[in-house]
């Protein structure tokens, strides 16, 4: 386990957005899904790895997604839905049942 996977992992997120969210979904469930799915991707790290990674991005050097990212923690912290919340709220769904859903936003089977 190392900060260098982390690095590595959050290099893979920016570079590949059919990971993207798969990521926001394990992440809205815990931080050991993230784990799990940054193992299946071939990188081994901790949580407090990971954490030390994603608070260590200088706001100026973010790219869109990680600013997108960071947004949708301080709504959460605010107690606010996220784009994709509202619109599964919206179709009558909850955000707390939210399944994985693909980039057009249609629910995967």
């Amino acid at each position: 386990m190392s900060l260098a996977a982390a690095q590595a992992f959050r290099q893979r997120l920016n570079a590949e957005p059919s990971l993207r969210e798969p990521f926001l979904y394990a992440y809205e469930q815990s931080a050991e899904a993230v784990i799990a799915l940054g193992h299946a991707q071939g990188f081994d790290f901790t949580e407090a790895e990971l954490d030390e990674e994603l608070s260590s991005i200088a706001p100026e050097s973010r790219t869109p997604f990680e600013q997108q990212f960071a947004q949708d923690i301080e709504r959460r912290m605010r107690g606010e839905l996220n784009d994709r919340e509202l619109e599964l709220v919206s179709a009558g769904g909850t955000p707390a049942c939210n399944p994985a859903q693909s980039q057009s936003g249609a629910a995967k089977a």
